[in-house]
């Protein structure tokens, strides 16, 4: 029983959704609220672009692909940083929206084009209402996951994949402003959460994250 939860016991990292996912739909039908309106002069210098609505939603393919590369292909250490990034950031950052509760006001009161990619933004906007935006979780879980594949050395093998991998980051990052989801000042607060977390996580010598075990060859 010990080999196999030494072998398979990161997997529980997984079950944080069963925290998460109840944690953000609570916040989200939340009544009451007196929201805290984000916006900044930059974000009146974005346009609308509707055709970002395709990286957006590859972002939640993007980090299911991280997970599963990271639980089959990371070292034990390694892993044990992009979880801990990944679950400890989104709890600071729901925490942050229950104590200072954010909105943004950037949506188009209608869109410019007629098409699929309008269709699905308006599907996103029907579903995600525009609260609790700050910082992004969208753009803090891209940049975890992209410095974690960028820093795995199987994934480092493939100049294509790297390059891939940060490109990807950047449009799903930039997809949160043009889509008119964040603004400027969200991206920022995920960004700046991030580095507090990499100070954390990657700079100090933990001895928890010392093993360079492969989890499951």
């Amino acid at each position: 029983m010990n080999k196999l939860f030494k072998k398979y016991g990161h997997g529980l990292f997984g079950l944080y959704l069963f925290i998460y996912l109840p944690w953000f739909f609570w916040l989200e039908g939340m009544k009451d609220v007196v929201y805290n309106e984000i916006h900044c002069f930059l974000d009146d210098l974005i346009p609308f672009c509707e055709i970002f609505i395709i990286p957006y939603i590859l972002w939640f393919f993007y980090m299911i692909s991280t997970c599963i590369f990271m639980y089959f292909k990371a070292e034990r250490g390694e892993f044990l940083r992009f979880a801990i990034a990944l679950t400890g950031g989104m709890s600071i950052a729901m925490i942050i929206c229950q104590i200072y509760p954010s909105c943004v006001n950037l949506r188009p009161v209608e869109f410019p084009h007629n098409n699929v990619f309008t269709k699905l933004v308006g599907m996103l906007y029907a579903i995600d209402t525009p609260t609790n935006v700050f910082p992004s979780i969208h753009v803090l879980n891209s940049i975890i996951a992209c410095v974690a594949l960028e820093r795995n050395t199987f994934f480092r093998r493939s100049n294509l994949l790297r390059l891939g991998n940060i490109l990807l980051c950047i449009l799903i990052c930039l997809s949160t402003l043009f889509l008119k989801q964040h603004s400027v000042l969200d991206l920022i607060g995920g960004a700046l959460l991030y580095v507090i977390l990499y100070l954390l996580l990657y700079i100090p010598d933990w001895k928890i994250f010392r093993s360079r075990e492969i989890l499951i060859p």
